[in-house]
């Protein structure tokens, strides 16, 4: 496989530009007004939880072989947009917020222990957190969606961008540091997750 993420990385961002041509209003959580592609696009530089379950992830299929590298992320990516098409279709996902929280605990821990599971698993794994994770990114905005196609797509999109630079690192880099480096952002992703969670249930 010779830079396979770099290449996807490219056709996306090329995608991303294209459907950039024709925006539309939306909002992503009240962060900003752009077009649907856009705003979801830009999902996860505004909110950091979207952008943790996308790095562990992303983070823990590169580090399971180039098997896991191709599969777990696209099927990721499938799923976050199959999420985030219930959500704009009206269809509650109840619990669907605390699935993509636990998940994003559970792989950032994973992440930092280096631990794998089975390739079936992995992908099963991906499909859900995936499903969740889109579904939690749209709920908050799905009446201002004018096309939530659109939305989806780029929730997507931003999933393969993102994939691109992981996979970069993570066969660019195969020293030593850059493993500890991987599992120290798992450690990380865990620790936030965990607090955030702690806050949540704190308020309730």
């Amino acid at each position: 496989m010779s830079r396979p993420g770099l290449r996807w990385s490219v056709g996306a961002a090329a995608v991303a530009l294209a459907v950039l041509l024709a925006p539309s209003p939306a909002l992503a959580h009240g962060s900003m007004k752009a077009g649907e592609f856009y705003a979801g696009l830009s999902e996860c530089v505004f909110h950091p939880e979207s952008l943790f379950v996308v790095l562990a992830v992303l983070l823990w299929g590169s580090q399971q072989g180039e098997t896991s590298l191709l599969r777990v992320p696209w099927t990721f990516a499938g799923a976050v947009g199959v999420g985030s098409a219930v959500a704009s279709l009206g269809w509650d996902l109840p619990g669907g917020v605390w699935i993509a929280r636990g998940g994003t605990l559970v792989l950032g821990l994973l992440v930092a222990a280096r631990l794998g599971v089975p390739l079936a698993a992995g992908v099963a794994v991906a499909a859900v957190l995936g499903v969740a994770a889109g579904h939690a990114a749209t709920w908050p905005d799905r009446a201002a969606l004018v096309r939530p196609w659109l939305y989806a797509l780029g929730l997507s999109t931003a999933v393969v961008v993102g994939w691109g630079y992981v996979a970069s690192f993570a066969l660019r880099f195969r020293a030593f540091w850059a493993e500890i480096a991987i599992r120290i952002a798992g450690s990380w992703i865990a620790t936030v997750t965990l607090l955030v969670s702690v806050l949540a249930i704190a308020k309730r």
